[in-house]
C-alpha cells in the first residue's frame, strides 16, 4: 500500500471500560460504560476532550540516511576536533534541515511578534519527524560516549530544541553509551521540539550478534521474556546508566506526542532487532494497559505512528502496528516495499529556502561540510559533515496517522476481568 496525502477522516473516541464494585463480597467487575457514572458535565468536558485529543494528525518524514553505516566505529584514527562537538554539530545540521523544511510548509508570520513565526492555524497537527539510521552516531571502535559525553549532548540538544519551532521531532539513533555497568547501551533520543521541549531516552532492548562491539565493553543486551510477555513491570527496573548523572534508560520506546493544535499520538519505535520480537507493540500494549489499570477514565490517545531504524534490517509487516511505517536504513531502497517509504519532490521555494539556510549555516570552505539537491528534488547531500559520513536527506510524502487498532484496547479490557 502506497503513502497518501488525503487527510484522515476524524478519529471516533475510544471507549474505556472503568472497574466497579457493587458488593465487597464479589470480584470487581468490568462495566461496560465508565461514563454512565461521571456527572453530565463532566462527561461534556471528557467528550471535548476526545475530541481534540483525536483530531488527524499527518506527518511529512525526513530520512537522515548515511551513505556508509555505523557512523566513524570503523575509523581507524579518529578525525581532528573534539569528538562531543563534532557530533553535535551533526545533530545540528540534521535539526538544520528539517526545520528549515518544517517552517517553509507549515509555519508562517507572526503579526503580534514582529520578526517571529508561528504554527500555520491549519498546520497545527501537522508533525515534520526527523528520523536517522540506527548507529549514526557511533564513535569510533575504542571510544564509546562516557555518560559525562552524554549529559552534554543531552544538554545541547535540549537547548537547541527550545529554540525550535513546535511540532518538529527528531529521532536520533544512535549513541553508544558507556554505563557505569561497564556495558555500552545503544541509545537512542526522541526530541519534541518548542520552548518546552520534550525528551525521551532509551535503549535499544535485543543485541544482534553484527552489531558494533566496542573494545573492552560487551553490549547490554536488556531483553527478558517474563517482561514483554508476561507484562510484568517488577522484572524490568529501568537501567541506571550513571549515579553522577541519574541516567535512566528505561525500556519504554512508546512516546506519547502532542501537537500544538492538541492532537496526541502515540510514537514507537522498534530498533532493528527488536522489531522481530515485537518490542515496540509489546511496550505500547504495557503503555496502554497500565493507563487503564491505575486509571481507568484516563484519556488516552487514539492514533499511532510507528517508526523503525535499523542498520540492514527488513521490515516485518506483521510487526508493524498500523497500516504505515517509516523506515530508517542505509539499505532502506533495497528492501522496503512502497508502504513503507515515498519519497516527495520538493518546490522551487522549498529547494531555495534549504540551500539559503545551509549557505548561512555552513562555512564557505571546501574541507567543511557543503549541502546540495543531487540529482533530483527530493534529496539533499550533505558532504563532509563533522561527524560520520555523508549524509543523504531524503523527503517523503506526507500520510495520515492510523487509529489505534481495537486489539490493543481489547487486551488492556480483558486484563481488568476477574480471573
Amino acid at each position: 500500500m502506497r503513502t497518501t496525502t488525503q487527510t484522515p477522516q476524524p478519529q471516533q473516541p475510544v471507549a474505556w471500560n472503568q472497574p466497579t464494585q457493587t458488593n465487597p463480597n464479589q470480584p470487581a467487575r468490568v462495566n461496560p460504560n465508565p461514563d454512565q457514572f461521571v456527572p453530565a458535565g463532566v462527561r461534556r468536558m471528557h467528550d471535548r476532550m476526545r475530541a481534540r485529543m483525536n483530531q488527524p494528525v499527518t506527518i511529512d518524514g525526513i530520512h537522515a540516511r548515511s551513505l556508509r553505516r555505523e557512523g566513524e566505529f570503523h575509523l581507524e584514527a579518529a578525525p581532528s576536533g573534539n569528538q562531543v562537538q563534532r557530533i553535535l554539530w551533526t545533530v545540528a545540521t540534521m535539526a538544520c534541515a528539517a526545520h528549515t523544511y518544517h517552517i517553509n510548509k507549515n509555519c508562517e508570520a507572526d503579526p503580534e511578534r514582529p520578526g517571529a513565526l508561528r504554527i500555520k492555524e491549519d498546520r497545527k497537527n501537522n508533525i515534520t519527524r526527523l528520523v536517522s539510521d540506527e548507529f549514526e552516531f557511533y564513535t569510533q571502535h575504542n571510544q564509546p560516549l562516557s555518560t559525562d559525553d552524554f549529559q552534554k549532548i543531552i544538554e545541547y540538544i535540549e537547548e537547541m530544541a527550545k529554540n525550535l519551532q513546535p511540532n518538529l521531532v527528531l529521532i536520533l539513533a544512535s549513541f553508544p553509551v558507556l554505563g557505569d555497568d561497564g556495558l555500552v547501551h545503544n541509545t537512542i533520543v526522541h526530541v519534541q521540539t518548542g520552548p518546552s521541549p520534550a525528551i525521551n531516552i532509551f535503549a535499544k532492548t535485543t543485541k544482534a550478534m553484527c552489531d558494533p562491539v566496542y573494545e573492552g565493553h560487551d553490549t547490554a543486551d536488556l531483553y527478558t521474556g517474563q517482561y514483554y510477555d508476561q507484562q510484568d513491570p517488577e522484572s524490568a527496573p529501568p537501567t541506571l546508566l550513571s549515579d553522577q548523572h541519574g541516567f535512566t534508560i528505561p525500556r519504554n520506546s512508546v512516546t506519547k506526542v502532542r501537537t500544538v493544535g492538541g492532537a496526541e499520538y502515540y510514537s514507537l519505535v522498534d530498533v532493528c532487532l527488536d522489531h522481530s520480537i515485537g518490542i515496540a507493540k509489546k511496550n505500547l500494549q504495557h503503555e496502554i494497559s497500565e493507563r487503564v489499570r491505575n486509571s481507568p477514565l484516563d484519556l488516552i490517545p487514539n492514533q499511532v505512528s510507528h517508526v523503525l531504524t535499523s542498520s540492514s534490517f527488513t521490515p516485518i509487516l506483521e510487526q508493524t502496528v498500523g497500516r504505515m511505517m517509516m523506515h530508517a536504513d542505509p539499505d532502506v531502497e533495497d528492501f522496503s516495499k512502497p508502504a513503507f517509504q515515498v519519497r516527495q519532490d520538493l518546490s522551487d521555494d522549498q529547494m531555495a529556502q534549504i540551500n539559503s539556510a545551509f549557505g548561512s549555516f555552513f562555512v564557505a570552505d571546501p574541507a567543511r561540510p557543503q549541502a546540495a539537491f543531487a540529482g533530483d528534488r527530493s534529496t539533499l547531500v550533505v558532504s563532509h559533515p563533522d561527524f560520520g559520513n555523508d549524509l543523504e536527506f531524503a523527503f517523503l510524502a506526507p500520510y495520515g496517522l492510523d487509529r489505534l487498532p481495537g486489539a490493543f484496547i481489547d487486551n488492556a479490557e480483558r486484563e481488568l476481568q476477574p480471573a
